[in-house]
């Protein structure tokens, strides 16, 4: 007597699929001829792409290096940008406004809403941070390769447009604060003048010793350096928040220089004569001295810092190089024909296989069911 065949699950799906095949075959060349029609009716979509390098300029140095570096959008003034402000620059709707209006997208795209244009847009936008001080502009649309290409043109213009108002508002605003620093530090070096002429006037002393004028340098570059962060903290305190960390490291840093200076002017120093030492003229003289040295350094600093600012302000470019300008694709980007075509071979498979298995299970159990049922 022969051995039955071991009955296994493999075994029981292939004579399944053997005693249906040719269903499963009918069934599935249907579907597959279907789909080939399908995606071959697929409408095409073209992507243009466009490479942007975000530029590192060199900054004018000083306080205006430091501006810029806390600005809240990169301005001219010194130092790089981040790639993310300009790709966020990109996703306004004042930058889709441009392009819906000069294409008629909401027209093209047939919404009846500016926000569903603006959901379709931004779905159809693609913008890549390379992480290398670089960034990609991509655009894909139907039907139309040329017409891909002029809106990513566009966005870039658009970009360059939006970040030279900013830069232009920034310098404005530097520039103003700057002539404003300016003049309070020219009037301050006027009245220091004036006081230390007529104490000159009144007491004849017009100079002291080498020792005492090498105390006098030593206490105006750390006065100067003092007045420094006094501005760059006034400017931080009028762009940013009181618990900003640069506004409290900046406010660290002014009180390390206070420290020093009062170290200096109340100690006896080895290398300074401590000026508590010196004799109530020479006291005064040093302190005349001293204002009209600080005062007449911070306005030569400043005259540079607004001239530079006046150069900045000038300005009509952006810290943005088109690497690689937009060109009009040769080939569709979507839809992946074979692709679809494979998932969707793949679905009709597996559910027409699982169709026969269930209904031959219900008819071995049809019995069973039906008692459960009644």
């Amino acid at each position: 007597m022969k051995d039955e065949a071991r009955q296994t699950p493999f075994l029981n799906l292939y004579i399944l699929i053997y005693k249906n095949f040719k269903k499963l075959f009918i069934f599935n060349f249907i579907v597959g001829l279907l789909a080939l029609i399908y995606v071959f009716t697929l409408p095409l979509s073209y992507r243009s792409t466009a490479s942007v390098v975000v530029q590192s300029e060199s900054g004018s140095g000083g306080l205006a290096a430091m501006v810029s570096q806390f600005s809240p959008f990169p301005i001219s003034l010194g130092g790089g940008a981040e790639v993310q402000k300009f790709m966020g620059v990109l996703e306004t709707k004042r930058v889709m406004d441009v392009i819906i209006e000069e294409f008629d997208l909401q027209n093209l795209y047939e919404k009846k809403t500016r926000v569903e244009t603006y959901r379709t847009i931004l779905e159809s936008l693609e913008l890549f941070d390379r992480e290398d001080g670089s960034f990609s502009i991509s655009y894909t649309i139907e039907d139309d390769p040329e017409l891909a290409k002029r809106i990513v043109e566009a966005l870039y213009t658009e970009l360059v447009k939006i970040m030279l108002e900013l830069n232009q508002a920034n310098a404005f605003d530097y520039r103003m604060y700057m002539e404003n620093a300016y003049e309070s530090a020219a009037e301050e070096l006027r009245e220091s003048e004036i006081a230390f002429n007529q104490f000159q006037k009144e007491t004849g002393i017009v100079s002291l010793e080498d020792q005492t004028i090498a105390t006098i340098g030593a206490v105006t570059e750390l006065e100067l350096e003092k007045v420094k962060r006094e501005i760059e903290l006034d400017y931080l305190r009028q762009t940013l928040t009181p618990d900003h960390p640069d506004v409290q490291s900046k406010m660290l840093e002014l009180a390390a220089f206070k420290k020093k200076l009062a170290e200096i002017k109340h100690n006896d120093e080895s290398y300074l004569v401590a000026v508590d030492q010196l004799p109530d003229n020479s006291l005064a003289y040093l302190r005349h001295f001293r204002d009209v040295t600080v005062n007449s350094k911070l306005s030569e600093f400043l005259a540079l810092q607004l001239e530079q600012a006046r150069m900045e302000e000038q300005k009509e470019t952006v810290n943005l190089y088109l690497l690689d300008p937009p060109e009009v694709p040769d080939r569709k980007y979507k839809p992946r024909r074979l692709s679809i075509l494979v998932i969707i071979m793949f679905f009709s498979v597996v559910f027409s296989v699982g169709y026969f298995l269930i209904k031959d299970y219900f008819w071995q159990n049809r019995d069973i069911i039906q008692s459960k049922l009644s």
